[in-house]
This record gives structure tokens, C-alpha cells and sequence, in this order.
């Protein structure tokens, strides 16, 4: 899939569930829309659950069509799996993204692997993937995530642990970044 990307939107019941994404090459997205939260894969609000993404090959994300980066700041905000959860924007009893595994697929020349920007519940399993050419592994304000068995070369700066929800409600932050397990992976050059 080349110039486009997989997109599961905000939606109400039924939420998006059981969803397998495996065997693509996903590549050469250009957003022009100067816009963040902009995924390769891209799971937006609204309590998607049970979204097994294996075996793919997901290169080459910028913010310009043309292949550009014209705005680097969002660069921070482009991943090659982006998810967003409903908590921050909502309330507590708003969906919270549920169980996502990342597994065996090939992922460079990206600004990040991932970018899970709001507080969620998860699980999250990321396993076997080789990553390179990137900024970083990507921003995490998910919880319960486990990331193992990964290769990781080229990549300065490794995890970005995400922060509250600045919300009032402490249960919004009670799913910011807790339980995290980081175990038999692979780093060449890296850091932070």
C-alpha cells in the first residue's frame, strides 16, 4: 500500500475489534495536513480492541505528500502505529484502547515505531520486530506493555515515557505509563 494508510476512526458501538493487519508493505505516506496523531496505522478513539498487527513491512512516513518534512515539530506526532485512547478527552468511563500486539514486522525511516498518545489500559505486546532509522521507539502514556525479543539499530533515543493526562480525575492518570516490561531485546547505538 503505497501513499495511503490503515485507519480505524473515532467511532461509537460497535467499536472496532479482532482486526489483523499482517503480511502488507505499508510505505511513502505523505500527510500534508500539518497535522498531528498521524499513524501508518492509525487506531483513533473509541475502545478498538483485540488489533493484531504481524508481519509487515511499514516504512517511510513524512508530514509533506511529496515526501518532504516541512514542519518537524510534528514529527513527534507521526508513528508508523499511532493509537489514541478516549479517557483524556472524555472521562474515566469513556472506551480506553484495549489489547494491540505489534509482532515480527520491519519498521524504518519513520520519526518513531510508535506513538501511543493517550492514558489506556492496553495490554500491549510489541515482540520480534527489527527497527531502524528512527528518532525513537516512540512516546508511551499506554500501560501494561511488554516489549520484547526486539532489534533495535540507528535509533538515538529509545523510549519516551509519557506523562498524566492533565486531567483532574487520578484514574485517567492511574493508566499513564504503569507496567512497563522491557526484556531480552537487542540495542545497537542507542540511547535515552
Amino acid at each position: 500500500m503505497r501513499g495511503s494508510r490503515i485507519y480505524f476512526p473515532r467511532s461509537g458501538p460497535p467499536v472496532p475489534e479482532h482486526i489483523t493487519i499482517r503480511n502488507n508493505r505499508l510505505y511513502d505516506y505523505g500527510d500534508g495536513s500539518n497535522q498531528g496523531n498521524v499513524g501508518m496505522i492509525k487506531i483513533d478513539r473509541g475502545g478498538a480492541t483485540n488489533i493484531f498487527i504481524h508481519n509487515n513491512v511499514i516504512h517511510d512516513i513524512y508530514d509533506e505528500p511529496d515526501g518532504s518534512w516541512d514542519a518537524t515539530i510534528n514529527a513527534q506526532h507521526f508513528a508508523a502505529v499511532t493509537t489514541l485512547s478516549s479517557e483524556a478527552y472524555e472521562g474515566i468511563e469513556a472506551a480506553s484502547t484495549g489489547y494491540i500486539e505489534i509482532i515480527n514486522n520491519t519498521i524504518f525511516n519513520v520519526p518513531q515505531m510508535v506513538y501511543f498518545k493517550n492514558p489506556a489500559i492496553g495490554p500491549i505486546k510489541i515482540e520480534g520486530n527489527t527497527i531502524y532509522n528512527a528518532q525513537s521507539i516512540g512516546i508511551w502514556a499506554s500501560s501494561n506493555i511488554e516489549f520484547t525479543r526486539n532489534l533495535v539499530y540507528n535509533v538515538p533515543r529509545i523510549i519516551n515515557r509519557g506523562g498524566g493526562s492533565g486531567r483532574s480525575d487520578p484514574r485517567i492518570d492511574e493508566r499513564s505509563s504503569w507496567n512497563f516490561t522491557i526484556t531480552d531485546n537487542t540495542f545497537v547505538e542507542s540511547q535515552g
